[in-house]
C-alpha cells in the first residue's frame, strides 16, 4: 500500500464534456473565452405525457437545453434489451467518459488489477424512472371493481407496456450507480464505483470522494463526471420555488436578476496524485490544491443562505488547505443561483478578503453559470473544467460582469478588478496562476475549491497542509506502511430492520432466530391488479413473501416539523430520521457538545425517492388515465388535484431528494454537518462507510454519521424485480442447494463514527473498530456476480491491516440467496481465507460464516448495513447468532477447502489473543464489491 501525504495536490490529466452547444473540450472552451451564452426554450417535445396545463407553464422557459435527451447507446456496446432499460442519459456520462479515458491516457493503466474509480455525480430521476413508474402507476389506479376481467387487465398491461417499454432489466436501468458501473465496466476499470447525490453540490462530494481515496492511497486515478439533464418537468417545477426562474436574464450580476436560467450538460475530469501524474509525464491542464466548505443547519428546509461570513470561511479554509494566501488568487468563478441577495454576498465576501490588499493587484471575477446555465448536479464541475482550461491556457475568458453594465448596486470600492468583455491573456511573472471556484448550494453549504498550474519544482510541499501531515506522522509511532491507518470507532448504533423496532430488538430476533419474512400485506401488494404466480410476467410479482417494517410510531414530533413539511416528506427521510436519532441518542448527543465540530452525514439510499416519482406520476395524470380509459372507458380518474403548477411549494423538493435525508438530520438534530447521499447499488452503505473512514482518517471530518436506508417492501421492487426473476418464489434461502432469489426486506442502519484515539479521550463507548474497506468494480456483467472481483475487494482490504485472513474468525456474507451468487462469494472466501492460499498462515480452526439475509430479507441499499449491524453486535457481546438454515447447504460450495461452516446456531465468539476479529462483504449490481473489517477487543 503506498502511503501519500493526507493533503496532497492532485493534478487534472484528463478532460471531456457534452452541452447542448459543443460536444468536447474545444468547443466548451470556445464558448467560455467568448462569453457566448445560447439560450433557448424548453422543448415540449420530450414531455409527451405530462399534462397540458403543466406543459403550458413551462412554454416560455429559457435556458440552455438539449433537442432532445437521447444520447448515443449502441456504440458503447450496450445490448438492445439495456438499451431499452436504461436512462438515456447513460450515453451522455459514456461519452464524457470516452473524452476523459483517452485524454487522460488510462489505457496504459487499465490492467485486470487497476485502482481506477469512477465516481458520478448526478440529482433528480432519468426517463427510465419516470416511466416505470407511470406504468406501474397504471395497473394500481384500477379500482376491485374493474378487475373482473383478467383478458381486459392483460390488455392494459399490454398497452403500458407499448407506451412505457417493459424489459426484464427496468430495475437495474434505473440505478444511478448503474452509470458508473456501466463506465467501468466499458473501460475495464476496476477501482470503486459510487454515485453521488446532493443537489446542486453533487460535483464537490463527487470530487471530495475522489480526493479522499487518492491521498489515503487507496486509488492511483479517479474519473469524475457529473451531469444534468432536465429529465422530468418536475425538477424545473420544484426548483422555481427555489429561486430558479427560466425567464430570467441569466447572468447573475445583473441588477434586478430574478433567477439564473437552468442549463443542461455533463463534465468529467481525471484526477491522479500530482506527484504520480508529474512521474508519470501526464499532461497537466491544472491542480487541485485545497478545497473546503461552511456549513449551516437551517430549521427551514433546503434553501441558500447567503452568507458572506460563511463564504469567507471556506475560501479561508481551502486557501489554508492550498497552503496559499487568499491575496494570492487572482480569478474567481462564482457559481451563483442568481438571487440579488447571493450576488451580493459572493461579491461583499471578495471584497472583505481584498481590502487590505495591495491595489495594483488586479482580481477577475466571472460566472460559468452565465455561460452555460445552471446546470445544477453538474454546476461545481463546469465551474472546475472551465477554470481548469483558463488556467491550462493563460488566459482569461471573456467576464460576465462586463456583458452589461446593469451589475448589481454593490461597487468595488476595495478590491480592484481587471474585468474585460474581450478575452485576454493571464499574464503572471512569477509563472503562479491561481483560481478559486465559489458557490452556494441549496443544502445551505457554502464551498471553495482553489486551483492552479502545476508548479515546475517536483517538491509539492508548497500546497501541502504540514500541520494535517504532522499531526499524521505523531498520531502512530510504528514504522509501518499501513500504520497511519488508524482504526475508526463505532460509537453509536441506531437501526430497524423488518419487525425489530430498534437495535436492542434486532439483536434480541436475531439471539431466537425469528424469521422476519412474512406475506406481504394487500397494502403493499394489491394481488388483484399484480400478483400472478408462477414465472416472470410483465407488470406483475410472482414473489409475495418480504420483511415489511413494522407499521411503528417514529416519534417525530419533538422534531417540531411543520405539518405541511413532514406531509410531503418521503416515508424514508422520516424512517432515516427516527434511526438517526436513535444512533445519536445512543452514543450521547447533545447540541452542546456537537455545536461545533467538523462533521458530515453520509446516507446510503435509492436515489430516486418514491415522493419523487408520485410528484412526477400527478403531473402526469391526465395523459395516463386517458390511456387507461382506452382499455376501461368506465374507468373514472379520482383526481384530486385541482391545479397541479400552483399546489407545488418550496418544501415539495425537500421530500424528493435522497440527499434530503442527510439534510433534515442535520436540521432536526441541529448539527452543521455536511450532507450528501450515495448509491453503490446493494453495497451502498459499505460505499458511505468508507468515504466516511477515509474522511476521518484523513481529517477532513471529526464526526461522520453514516449509514443506509432503503424499504423495497414495495410495488415497484415487487414487480420490477420479479421482471428480471431476482426475487425468491418461497423465501431466501443463502447457501442452499435450490437457492432461487431473495426476499426483499425492509430497513435501516445508522453509525456514529470517530477516530478511535479522539473516541478513546473522550471516554465514549467502542462497540468495536472499523479497520479497513476494500472495494473493486468487476468490470464485467452488470448483473453476474463475479469471484475474481470480489476478491480484489477482499485483497485490498487486507492490504491496510497488520493482521492476516487467519486471524479473522467470523465473515458475514452478502447472501444472495441463489446459487450463482452463493459460489461466487465462497469462492472469493477460498481464493484469500483458505488454507492453500499462498504466503498465508493456516487457519487452525474453521472460518465461521453466516447471512442476515436468511431472517430479515435483502434490504438493498442498507444490506451491509445489516450486515455490520449484526457483525458489530456480535463482536460487542461475544455472540454468534445462528444463520435461518431453510433447506440442506449446497455441497458444491468450497467449504471443505476453506475450511469454513455455516453457523446455525448461537455460538459463543471463541477466545483469540483478547481481540476478535471478523468481516463482512457487500456486492451490488453492475459488479460493485466492498469488504470490511472490523474487530473488537476485550476492552470495548
Amino acid at each position: 500500500m503506498k502511503v501519500v501525504e493526507s493533503q496532497q495536490p492532485l493534478a487534472i490529466v484528463g478532460v471531456g464534456c457534452l452541452y447542448p452547444q459543443g460536444n468536447d473540450v474545444e468547443k466548451f472552451w470556445h464558448q467560455l473565452v467568448q462569453a457566448e451564452s445560447y439560450f433557448s426554450k424548453l422543448s415540449q417535445a420530450r414531455f409527451q405525457y405530462y399534462n397540458d396545463n403543466v406543459k403550458s407553464h413551462f412554454s416560455n422557459w429559457q435556458g440552455s437545453f438539449f433537442d432532445t435527451v437521447e444520447f448515443d447507446l449502441k456504440r458503447f456496446r450496450i445490448p438492445p434489451i439495456y438499451r431499452k432499460a436504461i436512462a438515456s442519459i447513460t450515453g451522455m456520462y459514456l461519452d464524457v467518459a470516452e473524452q476523459c479515458f483517452y485524454s487522460a491516457a488510462l489505457a496504459n493503466l487499465a490492467t485486470e488489477t487497476n485502482k481506477i474509480d469512477v465516481i458520478c455525480g448526478t440529482c433528480f430521476g432519468f426517463d427510465s424512472t419516470y416511466l416505470n413508474a407511470l406504468k406501474i402507476e397504471g395497473v394500481a389506479s384500477l379500482d376491485d371493481l374493474l378487475l373482473t376481467d383478467k383478458n381486459k387487465l392483460q390488455l392494459l398491461k399490454n398497452l403500458l407496456q407499448e407506451h412505457f417499454g417493459c424489459t426484464s432489466h427496468d430495475r437495474v436501468g434505473e440505478m444511478a450507480s448503474s452509470i458508473p458501473a456501466r463506465v467501468a465496466s466499458y473501460f475495464g476499470l476496476r477501482g470503486r464505483v459510487q454515485a453521488i447525490e446532493s443537489a446542486d453540490v453533487s460535483g464537490y462530494f463527487a470530487l471530495e470522494s475522489a480526493a479522499l481515496s487518492l491521498q489515503a492511497g487507496l486509488s492511483d486515478a479517479v474519473m469524475v463526471i457529473t451531469g444534468q439533464c432536465i429529465e422530468s418537468l418536475l425538477m424545473p417545477l420544484l426548483l422555481s420555488k427555489k429561486g430558479f426562474e427560466g425567464t430570467g436574464i441569466g447572468n447573475p450580476f445583473l441588477s434586478q436578476n430574478n433567477g439564473i436560467l437552468l442549463g443542461e450538460g455533463a463534465a468529467g475530469i481525471v484526477l491522479k496524485r500530482l506527484a504520480d501524474a508529474k512521474d508519470n509525464g501526464d499532461h497537466i491542464y491544472a491542480v487541485i490544491s485545497g478545497f473546503a466548505a461552511s456549513t449551516s443547519a437551517s430549521a427551514n428546509g433546503l434553501k441558500y443562505n447567503p452568507d458572506s461570513k460563511a463564504k469567507v470561511a471556506a475560501l479561508e479554509k481551502a486557501c489554508h488547505y492550498a497552503s496559499i494566501e487568499t491575496k494570492d488568487i487572482e480569478y474567481f468563478d462564482c457559481i451563483s443561483a442568481g438571487g440579488e441577495s447571493e450576488s451580493v454576498a459572493t461579491l461583499r465576501a471578495i471584497d472583505n478578503i481584498y481590502s487590505p490588499t495591495v491595489k495594483d493587484k488586479p482580481l477577475y471575477i466571472n460566472s460559468s453559470v452565465a455561460v452555460y446555465g445552471h446546470t445544477f448536479a453538474n454546476a461545481v464541475m463546469t465551474g472546475v473544467l472551465a477554470t481548469s482550461l483558463a488556467i491550462h491556457h493563460k488566459n482569461f475568458p471573456a467576464s460576465v460582469l462586463e456583458q452589461n453594465k446593469r451589475v448589481t448596486t454593490l461597487s468595488h470600492q476595495s478590491s480592484v478588478t481587471n474585468n474585460s468583455s474581450l478575452s485576454q491573456p493571464w499574464y503572471n511573472e512569477n509563472n503562479r496562476y491561481i483560481a478559486s471556484i465559489m458557490g452556494s448550494a441549496l443544502n445551505g453549504l457554502n464551498w471553495n475549491i482553489i486551483l492552479s498550474n502545476p508548479i515546475e519544482s517536483s517538491n509539492t510541499s508548497g500546497f501541502i497542509n504540514q500541520q494535517v501531515i504532522k499531526r499524521y506522522s505523531t498520531a502512530n509511532t510504528e514504522n509501518d506502511a499501513k500504520s497511519y491507518r488508524e482504526p475508526i470507532a463505532i460509537v453509536g448504533l441506531g437501526g430497524a430492520f423488518g419487525q425489530s423496532d430498534s437495535v436492542s430488538d434486532f439483536w434480541q430476533d436475531l439471539l431466537a432466530s425469528t424469521d422476519h419474512l412474512q406475506r406481504i400485506p394487500n397494502d403493499l401488494l394489491p394481488r388483484k391488479q399484480f400478483y400472478q404466480e408462477g414465472q416472470s410476467h410483465y407488470l406483475s410479482s410472482y414473489a409475495e413473501i418480504g420483511a415489511a417494517l413494522k407499521k411503528r410510531d417514529l416519534n417525530l414530533a419533538r422534531f417540531k416539523l411543520f405539518p405541511k413539511r413532514l406531509a410531503l416528506m418521503d416515508r424514508v427521510q422520516k424512517v432515516a430520521l427516527a434511526i438517526a436519532d436513535e444512533a445519536l441518542q445512543d452514543y450521547g448527543f447533545s447540541d452542546k457538545r456537537q455545536q461545533d465540530i467538523n462533521a458530515a452525514i453520509i446516507v446510503a439510499s435509492n436515489l430516486s425517492l418514491s415522493k419523487e416519482r408520485e410528484n412526477v406520476v400527478d403531473l402526469c395524470r391526465n395523459k395516463l388515465n386517458g390511456i387507461i380509459q382506452q382499455i376501461y372507458p368506465e374507468f373514472i380518474a379520482h383526481q384530486n388535484i385541482a391545479n397541479e403548477v400552483e399546489r407545488t411549494n418550496h418544501l415539495m423538493l425537500d421530500g424528493s431528494l435522497a440527499s434530503g435525508t442527510a439534510s433534515l438530520i442535520a436540521q432536526c438534530m441541529h448539527l452543521p454537518a455536511a450532507p450528501y447521499a450515495i448509491e453503490a447499488a446493494c453495497a451502498s452503505t459499505f460505499a458511505a462507510l468508507q468515504n466516511a473512514v477515509l474522511a476521518l482518517q484523513l481529517r477532513r471530518y471529526d464526526f461522520v454519521l453514516a449509514g443506509g436506508i432503503e424499504l423495497p417492501v414495495n410495488l415497484r421492487d415487487l414487480v420490477l424485480c420479479s421482471a428480471q426473476m431476482m426475487l425468491s418464489k418461497a423465501k431466501i434461502s443463502p447457501f442452499a442447494d435450490q437457492a432461487d432469489g431473495f426476499s426483499p426486506g425492509d430497513g435501516a442502519a445508522f453509525f456514529v463514527l470517530k477516530r478511535l484515539s479522539d473516541a478513546q479521550r473522550a471516554g465514549d463507548k467502542v462497540y468495536a473498530t472499523i479497520d479497513a474497506i476494500g472495494g473493486s468494480a468487476d468490470a464485467g456483467s452488470m448483473t453476474a456476480p463475479d469471484a475474481e472481483g470480489q476478491t480484489l475487494a477482499i485483497q485490498r482490504a487486507f492490504a491496510q491491516v497488520n493482521y492476516k485472513p487467519s486471524d479473522v474468525q467470523y465473515v458475514e456474507a452478502h447472501g444472495t440467496g441463489t446459487r450463482l451468487g452463493d459460489m461466487a462469494e465462497l469462492t472469493a472466501l477460498n481464493n484469500v481465507y483458505g488454507n492453500k492460499v499462498e504466503n498465508y498462515v493456516s487457519r487452525t480452526k474453521p472460518l465461521m460464516v453466516g447471512s442476515v439475509k436468511a431472517s430479515n430479507g435483502h434490504t438493498f441499499s442498507a444490506a451491509g448495513g445489516a450486515g455490520l449491524m449484526k457483525t458489530v453486535l456480535a463482536l460487542h457481546h461475544k455472540i454468534i447468532p445462528a444463520t435461518l438454515l431453510r433447506r440442506n447447504i449446497d455441497p458444491q460450495l468450497p467449504l471443505i477447502k476453506i475450511p469454513a461452516e455455516i453457523i446455525s446456531c448461537n455460538k459463543k465468539w471463541p477466545e483469540n489473543n483478547n481481540r476478535r476479529y471478523a468481516a463482512v462483504s457487500s456486492f451490488g449490481t453492475g459488479g460493485i464489491n466492498y469488504h470490511l473489517l472490523v474487530s473488537a477487543s476485550d476492552k470495548n
